[in-house]
């Protein structure tokens, strides 16, 4: 195991690396310890990197600037603090992306775990700085203004910026939580619902707040908590699947073929399927492991650039011939 540390610019984070010694390309997990932004907690950092390079990720940690500069980050002011570590998520991401292949990971499997307030500046990271990782993963997550503004947060209206281009994600929390409310990570869950966004939530009944992996490597054990990293790696797995994994109702995608069909819909129709394949097999390609791209319209691709001959009007009518 590679194991070093990196001072990132401007704010002098730290990122904690985790990198097996051998040539195959990894996965990369990225953590953001919780804290309240006052400290990176310890048990929400290393022991969790350590979990997912044992299950075969390269792994790092970043200790983002907060307000005590406790456990190796940044102190700054209060008033500073989420700007600041909002810039280190951004930068620490981007770090790895750019220097993939000298830690040895595939720049577009990516995922980014964080626990509490490090889940906070997690989706804060996709919503506000546009990060797109392969998913989050998201252990007992404040996300309303009525809960962050308690620890003296600025208002960021995250519920209401939830959208369709965003990464899966996967949720886990406690019930009995004392600190950071279960109703968040349900919040959360049904504005994801409404968008039909894949996402996966594990509520559990027992154990209180901070329970990290819930083994001894972090520290309080609970069992039944604790079962939330297997399921976490199955998540990550699913999501690459080479089967259509969409939300809702195919129906209207099949029954009213179009360019705003869904991708993975139109894997269920055999002639639309074909003239994807034909028109373009880049695409088809792609979206055989790309979740992302299969959840989205037809239409999307067009105005990403993805794909632009022939015309979408073409290939508009085309679909709707099959019907």
């Amino acid at each position: 195991m590679v194991n070093n540390v990196i001072k990132l610019e401007p704010n002098n984070a730290t990122l904690t690396c985790f990198v097996h010694d051998e040539k195959n390309i990894k996965e990369a997990i990225l953590v953001f310890p919780g804290g309240a932004y006052r400290y990176c907690a310890p048990g929400e950092g290393k022991p969790v990197a350590e979990q997912f390079y044992e299950a075969g990720f390269n792994t790092f940690v970043l200790e983002y600037s907060c307000t005590e500069g406790d456990f190796g980050s940044p102190k700054v002011a209060k008033e500073e603090v989420f700007d600041a570590a909002l810039e280190d998520a951004m930068n620490a991401f981007y770090y790895l992306k750019d220097h993939a292949e000298e830690f040895k990971i595939d720049e577009n499997k990516i995922s980014i775990i964080g626990f509490s307030a490090g889940a906070h500046l997690a989706i804060s990271s996709v919503l506000l700085g546009k990060l797109r990782p392969l998913c989050l993963l998201l252990g007992y997550v404040p996300i309303s203004d009525e809960m962050m503004s308690s620890l003296g947060m600025k208002n960021l209206d995250l519920l209401n910026k939830i959208h369709e281009d965003m990464p899966p994600v996967f949720m886990f929390l406690n019930q009995a939580d004392s600190l950071v409310n279960a109703s968040e990570s349900l919040k959360l869950a049904l504005a994801l619902a409404e968008k039909k966004h894949p996402y996966e939530i594990h509520c559990y009944v027992t154990g209180d707040h901070g329970l990290s992996l819930g083994t001894t490597k972090s520290g309080t054990v609970n069992k039944d908590y604790a079962t939330w990293f297997d399921r976490a790696l199955s998540f990550i797995k699913n999501i690459q699947s080479p089967y259509p994994l969409i939300m809702g109702d195919l129906n209207e995608d099949l029954e009213n073929l179009s360019i705003n069909s869904r991708v993975g819909a139109l894997m269920y129709h055999q002639e639309a399927w074909k003239l994807i394949e034909e028109l373009f097999p880049d695409v088809a390609f792609k979206a055989k492991t790309d979740t992302y791209l299969r959840s989205k319209p037809l239409l999307r691709l067009y105005q990403w650039g993805l794909i632009t001959n022939p015309s979408k009007e073409e290939v508009d009518e085309m679909l709707k011939k099959l019907k």
